[in-house]
């Protein structure tokens, strides 16, 4: 008869890992960059996309990881992205993680765009519209995304 306090070891042990785990879900952005005033294309223009980890008690701070940049053509469009999805972010305690782009063209005010989402197999877009610099104070653009509360 087997003592049951007494201890032992495992040798088989399950795991709850499958194979869907193993695979990484991405999705992709897609960007075009034109005037504000007469909607023409702006080739040339500088597109910087960040994955940024936010934490603290309060989400009071973050830094920022340079993920890619591309040049926008002709048409003011840059390569489609592909990119890991947001809801494939691991999630540490109080940290959350999400994507920003910046967008800088000579001659035009700097746009930034914070908390891009990123949905498996779908292509986010965005058309971002750049204003020409008319004065010498510095402006810049901010694109919030609207946050679903649940």
């Amino acid at each position: 008869m087997k003592d049951m306090n007494k201890p032992y070891i495992v040798k088989n042990m399950f795991s709850n890992k499958t194979e869907k785990d193993d695979i990484i879900e991405t999705g992709y952005l897609s960007v075009n960059v034109v005037n504000r005033a007469n909607k023409e294309p702006i080739p040339n223009a500088i597109v910087s996309l960040f994955r940024i980890t936010i934490s603290g008690t309060y989400s009071e701070q973050g830094e920022g990881t340079l993920v890619t940049m591309a040049i926008t053509d002709q048409n003011g469009n840059i390569p489609k992205m592909e990119l890991i999805a947001n809801n494939q972010f691991s999630r540490g305690l109080g940290e959350q993680t999400q994507y920003a782009m910046s967008v800088q063209a000579d001659n035009y005010y700097s746009v930034l765009v914070v908390d891009i989402q990123i949905y498996p197999d779908i292509t986010t877009t965005y058309s971002i519209n750049l204003s020409r610099i008319s004065s010498k104070i510095p402006r810049y653009e901010f694109i919030l995304n609207p946050v679903i509360q649940k």
